[in-house]
């Protein structure tokens, strides 16, 4: 028994060494599904083009276990035509929205493991979204139609948060969470120490 917690003592030991605190991280990557995309599709439209979505993340790491960061999405989406008809059925005007929205939020991660090779974490982000619209109404005579529904709070959950680092300052994630950010973010990690 004294064997087994000396060894599970030295493992967690070994996965939290080389504290974190005081490290700075910059993450880039790319976040999936694009949530303007999926913001318009929950709102009744067919989408015609939506890419990924585009994340910038700065952290601070003030303890060797929790991290805090600040973090941009950038995404963006472009609406079929949608067809509007009178009440006889007659054809009125169609219309396209293209539509960007860029989400901030403050991070808040908690770090299960965090050495020099590897940081796993959850944590939740919260923050506001605003959004960009653009409409096309063809024919033009037609008032356009509103999309102020698409900004206001953004939140975001992250179950797994994993980094592994190639070196002391490069490294790549991937992230697995709902809300604000998509379900799945992919990317380039730089530390600095």
């Amino acid at each position: 028994m004294k064997k087994t917690i000396i060894t599970l003592a030295t493992i967690i030991i070994g996965l939290t060494a080389n504290a974190q605190k005081g490290s700075v991280l910059i993450e880039a990557g790319l976040t999936f599904p694009n949530r303007t995309e999926t913001v318009l599709k929950n709102l009744d439209y067919t989408i015609d083009n939506a890419g990924s979505g585009s994340q910038l993340n700065l952290g601070y790491f003030v303890s060797n276990k929790i991290l805090i960061s600040a973090g941009l999405n950038v995404s963006s989406a472009t609406t079929k035509a949608k067809d509007v008809s009178d009440y006889m059925g007659n054809y009125q005007y169609s219309y396209t929205y293209n539509l960007s929205l860029l989400a901030f939020l403050i991070h808040v991660n908690y770090n299960y493991i965090a050495n020099n090779k590897w940081n796993v974490s959850s944590g939740i982000g919260i923050g506001t979204a605003a959004a960009a619209v653009k409409t096309t109404v063809t024919p033009t005579s037609f008032t356009q139609p509103d999309l102020a529904s698409a900004g206001g709070l953004a939140i975001h959950l992250t179950a797994i948060d994993a980094k592994y680092y190639f070196n002391d300052w490069l490294g790549l994630h991937a992230k697995l969470g709902l809300g604000s950010e998509g379900i799945i973010g992919l990317g380039a990690t730089f530390r600095i120490k």
